[in-house]
């Protein structure tokens, strides 16, 4: 399978669940490792998939339920040290309480536990109950290599503010605990996280961690803290605090870092329309991205190695792309769309314009759309009271409504339900009439409206992620969806991972709002098998 790798069939039973992935580059091949378990086993037990790619892009499932362990929990780690991969589950039992295990593999599918001496557990001078998803970073001290391992703990309270475990080792197998970091939070509230990765980048650390219905986020989203040193002080990275994740849905979680040859790339695990119950049946890996550094911030990119996943041309005729709404009765005088050489132009008001493409695209089989936009305001210049123009792409869910994804010149790019409402404008917008002015010459019709309900938001600040597009800037765009999940980027900069929507019937839609959006160079393909 190619992108949007999962441990769960079709045909699997309902009760069989996945949760937490590790990907690794071992030299010689990308490996994805996921915690996979039956919720009707008692007592559960964890046990390991794992999954072999030769291009990061095309995967093939080599192992399935191997060392399942009672007790074991949705969290754990994965060391690649060269001549063997090691497997770091955390067990509870009512011998050891909370602890980590040691296994150790030469080949994936034969696993040795290291025996119960090699055991780890929190030191209770400076740590509670949690103590599991320990992700690892190797870096070169003295000439020789040393592992520090960042893992998800609870600090005491009499202790130090919320933060991190650290541990450390030589050989990967004995670990010191060392006290937990200082974290300065700049501000913020001290929370109890979740790790996500540590990783040494141009001379400094950088620290994710995660946690959601905190800071900007009702999901679950991952926050960048900086030090200059592996055990600290980290300090929150507030202009690009945000790295990943969703504004009020659990869809991205964990993304561990892998060393690939051409660079540090990340794996970023998703999960749709999550049910309150841990693990879950959506579990799976999205497209592997580039994790890097611009002007000192953290920040997530395309990996130019997905492009094998580009299958059958898809022909896209923009040209032949048909207007949808408003409806011809309740155009206004900003509603219009040109085709011609290769691109089209929508204009639109307040309202939003939107075409179809004409082409059908199967997200059971998956699907990559680029090409490249240009947003204007209706003035030709952004000025005072004068509203961000917009453009975007909706996913059609049933007649008249669908998912769009809007990104504007105000800095932002927002996910929602679009529906093609009817009623007048003052229903949905109290303000309407607020000015004669602005009510009488607005752009947009005043019947036949759009309700755009956005549920995520990346921008206008804070945020890592490309938000928003740039007044009379040309930008490239990549929509790429599989399954459940579509992702956007913009030139190139991850945005957000969203779902399809359940009824999606395969139509895609060119969106403008409040200006001119000129779409051009769209081609589209299937994925690869």
């Amino acid at each position: 399978m190619a992108m949007f790798l999962s441990p769960i069939r079709p045909d699997d039973p309902p009760s069989r669940r996945a949760w937490d992935n590790c990907t690794i580059h071992d030299g010689t091949a990308f490996y994805a490792f996921f915690n996979t378990t039956d919720v009707n086993a008692s007592p559960r037990a964890y046990g390991l998939d794992i999954a072999r790619s030769n291009d990061g892009v095309h995967w093939e499932f080599i192992a399935r339920d191997l060392i399942p362990i009672r007790g074991a929990h949705a969290g754990y780690g994965i060391l690649n040290a060269g001549d063997r991969v090691f497997y770091y589950p955390t067990v509870t039992d009512k011998n050891r309480h909370i602890h980590f295990k040691i296994y150790a593999s030469g080949d994936y599918l034969h696993w040795e536990h290291l025996g119960d001496e090699y055991d780890v557990e929190p030191d209770p001078r400076w740590y509670a109950a949690r103590w599991e998803e320990i992700c690892i970073l190797r870096v070169r001290e003295g000439g020789h290599d040393v592992y520090y391992g960042y893992i998800s703990a609870e600090v005491r309270d009499d202790v130090s503010q919320s933060s991190l475990g650290v541990l450390k080792s030589y050989d990967g197998v004995s670990w010191e605990v060392l006290p937990p970091p200082v974290v300065d939070w700049q501000g913020l509230p001290a929370q109890h996280t979740e790790v996500n990765f540590c990783e040494k980048i141009d001379g400094r650390y950088y620290l994710a961690l995660n946690c959601r219905l905190h800071f900007d986020s009702y999901g679950y989203s991952s926050y960048t803290f900086v030090a200059d040193s592996p055990t600290g002080p980290f300090v929150a990275d507030l202009p690009a605090f945000r790295l990943t994740g969703t504004t009020s849905r659990d869809i991205t979680w964990l993304a561990h870092p892998l060393h690939a040859p051409d660079g540090l790339l990340i794996a970023l695990w998703l999960s749709a329309r999550q049910e309150l119950e841990i693990p879950s049946r959506s579990m799976g890996i999205g497209p592997l991205k580039r994790l890097v550094v611009e002007r000192g911030h953290l920040r997530v990119a395309w990996w130019e190695g997905n492009e094998a996943a580009k299958g059958r041309e898809i022909d896209v005729p923009i040209g032949r792309s048909g207007w949808v709404h408003p409806a011809a009765a309740v155009r206004g005088e900003h509603d219009s769309m040109e085709a011609g050489g290769g691109g089209l132009t929508l204009s639109a008001g307040r309202d939003g314009g939107i075409a179809w493409l004409d082409a059908r695209f199967d997200a059971a089989r998956g699907f990559l759309v680029e090409g490249r936009v240009v947003a204007t305001v209706h003035q030709g210049r952004a000025a005072t009271h004068q509203k961000g123009a917009a453009a975007g792409f909706v996913l059609e869910d049933g007649d008249g409504k669908g998912y769009a994804i809007i990104a504007d010149a105000l800095g932002r790019t927002r996910g929602g339900s679009f529906h093609f409402a009817d009623h007048r404008i003052t229903d949905v917008d109290e303000h309407a009439e607020a000015g004669s002015w602005l009510a009488n010459h607005y752009g947009g019709a005043v019947a036949g409206l759009a309700e755009f309900r956005p549920d995520d938001q990346v921008g206008p600040f804070g945020h890592a992620p490309f938000s928003g597009i740039r007044h009379g800037r040309t930008h490239r765009f990549r929509l790429i969806g599989r399954g459940d999940f579509v992702e956007l980027y913009i030139d190139d900069w991850y945005v957000q991972t969203y779902l399809v929507p359940i009824g999606f019937t395969g139509r895609i839609g060119l969106l403008a709002s409040e200006g001119v959006a000129e779409f051009s160079d769209a081609r589209a393909w299937e994925l690869e098998v």
